[in-house]
């Protein structure tokens, strides 16, 4: 089956910086030899630095993947077996947890390939090769009179078109991205292949996995067991196909070979992965206008949501594995945002910033700050309606998302079959994610917080009008705009759509969704206007920035594979001394002395009775070393979202632990990177073997991680 091309050119990029330091910096692969080899050896790498570039087809950095749409992972053996992290895994979990078998608290090891759960929705993307192509875009937009149309306005955009053409006949069937960087001086492109059938092999318990839970969410110290394990299929052929009982084991040559020997403080440690994106070159005004503008709507909207469900989950099981996964992702978002605003307040970030930027760009900064102003209050509208109305309340999230495909919906007259079966397909997906009664108690409470912080001006229409009657609340206003709408239940909502009775444009769900979607309008059109003129000062700003530089250099990240690297190295701040590793002995410390009695099974370092067996194992050993063990590790490289599952590699290029947070203290490294500060938290490879083994009771997958 012929793939579609994906042709993304990034036109635009930010300002460079030139580094020194073995620690930060989220690199090109294609520049690693010329920038990074040198320091790299003298570090102490032992493996070509091919192996790392993405220039060998068979070099580690095929076998790192992109895991779904937001994560990393690494494929570890012959049969397509992908390590990642759990809390990337929680759609999968979900998908096959029920009140009957909850395998977030159970935990699942699949016994054999047969066993193995297929997941909806779940793609593994696989970078086959990293090619620098800026040779051959120079010579193309040297003379573009031999390819180029008569009107052809972009040129760029038009030597990316002959290349995809060209690099499609040469790898048939694979997906192209082409990315430029350095203001158009390097480009690259990623020969890509995506594989649908995904397959969970094993999992701990939650309450293994996520040890600590959200209080130690982006803290070290920290236990967590954050790892889960999946397997790739393929037809017979290996090529990608949908999910079908007769796909096998994707067969790769090579994988990321798994290393238990273990580490020392020091020894250079290096991760490769598909960090989001970063900002480490945006003006000060712009990190004013995240902890100003666009962080507080986030923090206060969900808080509120966030205790809403974190009670409905604890009194009914239903709705705790109905929101696992929703309410994860945005604790995580939440938290973030918390600790972006504490840290860079306690480092003075913006003001830093702003005092260096001043000194190579003058009255340029000044103006930027100006121009961020005069969108701030629009911004800030913006961000608490997307929160509210978007993000939040998910009934209204659906109407504003499908509402105005019921139009087409007329009282006695039938619809397009293909349409309304579509249709039906996303009302059951969108309405089985959330419980109706809990969303209008979430509806009632951001509503209010909306209406509290943002001038009227703002507010939607109808919202307007109900609040100028006598007798307003907001919990009459709501019950109102539930009471009239089949937007209010599935049912209610399937039953209207096999006889439609009142046209959908009266509905009160719908109107209140359309004038939020006018609002939105308004407010983009207004923001629009002086983004057009932030934009114009951007570019001499970034012209100006790189200027400065020269040397070796990294762009912002783009979800395109990155690498970092750096040394295990402690945490030592302000008369804080925090170890490079922690302990299976400090985990069962912690959860015995923070929560003796160990009743609540809510509590985030309940110490499942695994844990505590496999403790009691290792008492018994008659070596006093084995008696305890590492279970986490920290090192001072950069990493930032979308690095979760990332591999962290030793000079061999060995698999010694798995990526899945950074520290508090890091919090601003979207912005800049702190090296007395910033650490990356990784799970350790011998304890998720140790664990893999006994929590499935077998050795069928360790050996396979081992290669035995």
């Amino acid at each position: 089956m012929k793939k579609t091309i994906i042709v993304i050119a990034a036109l635009i990029i930010s300002g460079l910086t030139t580094v020194t330091k073995a620690d930060e910096g989220m690199w090109l692969l294609p520049l690693l030899k010329k920038y990074n080899e040198q320091q790299l050896k003298e570090m102490g790498l032992t493996i070509p630095i091919e192996q790392l570039s993405g220039a060998d087809p068979d070099g580690i950095a095929a076998s790192v993947v992109m895991f779904g749409s937001g994560c990393t992972g690494s494929v570890l053996s012959e049969n397509g077996l992908v390590l990642t992290n759990y809390h990337c895994s929680y759609d999968a979990i979900r998908q096959h947890s029920s009140a009957q078998r909850d395998i977030f608290k159970l935990g699942f090891w699949a016994a054999d390939t047969k066993q193995e759960l297929p997941v909806n929705g779940l793609s593994v993307t696989i970078n086959r090769k990293v090619i620098d192509i800026s040779d051959e875009m120079k010579v193309l937009l040297a003379d573009p009179s031999k390819w180029a149309a008569t009107a052809e306005r972009d040129l760029l955009k038009g030597a990316i078109t002959v290349l995809n053409n060209r690099y499609q006949r040469l790898f048939p069937g694979m997906n192209l991205l082409f990315r430029s960087y350095f203001n158009n001086k390097l480009h690259v492109l990623y020969v890509q292949e995506k594989f649908d059938d995904i397959r969970l092999v094993g999992i701990a318990p939650k309450s293994v996995a996520k040890f600590g839970g959200e209080t130690d969410n982006w803290k070290w110290p920290r236990q967590s067991a954050d790892f889960a394990v999946f397997r790739i299929y393929a037809s017979a052929s290996g090529k990608p196909v949908p999910y079908a009982p007769s796909n096998v084991p994707l067969k790769v040559e090579h994988h990321i070979k798994v290393s238990s020997a273990g580490y020392q403080e020091g020894d250079l440690a290096m991760s490769m992965g598909f960090p989001f994106n970063s900002s480490r070159y945006a003006p000060a005004a712009e990190v004013k206008e995240k902890m100003m503008v666009m962080v507080p709507p986030v923090i206060a909207v969900r808080q509120q949501r966030l205790a809403i469900l974190d009670e409905a989950m604890k009194l009914d099981d239903r709705i705790r594995l109905l929101y696992a996964a929703g309410y994860a992702g945005s604790a995580n978002q939440y938290k973030d945002a918390v600790g972006f605003q504490e840290w860079s307040n306690r480092l003075d970030l913006y003001n830093k910033k702003k005092s260096k930027e001043l000194s190579w760009a003058g009255n340029l900064s000044d103006s930027l700050d100006i121009l961020y102003a005069k969108a701030a209050e629009d911004k800030k509208a913006l961000q608490y309606l997307s929160e509210v109305f978007l993000e939040s309340w998910s009934t209204l999230g659906f109407v504003n998302g499908f509402g105005r495909a019921f139009l087409g919906i007329k009282p006695g007259i039938p619809g397009n079959k293909g349409s309304l079966k579509n249709l039906k397909n996303n009302i059951r997906l969108s309405y089985g994610a959330f419980d109706p009664a809990t969303d209008r108690k979430v509806a009632e409470a951001v509503l209010k917080i909306y209406m509290d912080s943002i001038d009227r001006k703002y507010w939607p229409d109808p919202l307007l009008e109900a609040t100028g009657k006598p007798g307003f609340t907001v919990e009459k206003y709501i019950d109102s705009l539930y009471r009239g709408s089949v937007f209010a239940a599935r049912d209610k909502l399937f039953m209207w759509m096999d006889k439609a009775v009142t046209p959908i444009k009266q509905d009160p769900l719908f109107l209140f969704a359309e004038a939020v979607s006018k609002k939105q309008f308004t407010l983009f059109r207004s923001i629009e206007q002086v983004s057009r003129q932030i934009r114009s000062l951007q570019q001499k700003y970034d012209q100006l920035n790189l200027q400065r530089y020269n040397g070796p250099v990294y762009p912002d990240a783009d979800r395109t594979i990155r690498f970092s690297y750096g040394k295990i190295e402690k945490l030592q701040y302000e008369q804080q001394d925090f170890p490079f590793q922690m302990m299976f002995s400090s985990m069962i410390k912690k959860g015995s002395q923070l929560y003796p009695a160990q009743s609540d099974r809510y509590n985030d370092y309940l110490l499942h009775p695994q844990l505590l067996k496999l403790w009691e194992q290792l008492q018994q050993s008659g070596d006093p070393s084995a008696r305890d063990m590492p279970v986490t590790f920290i090192t001072n490289g950069d990493v930032t979202g979308g690095n979760s599952g990332s591999p962290m590699l030793n000079a061999r290029g060995e698999l010694i632990g798995l990526v899945f947070d950074c520290n508090w203290e890091s919090m601003t490294r979207s912005y800049q990177y702190e090296p007395l500060y910033n650490r990356v938290i990784c799970v350790d490879i011998r304890y998720i073997l140790r664990l893999t083994e006994f929590l499935s009771g077998s050795k069928r997958i360790v050996d396979e991680l081992l290669g035995t």
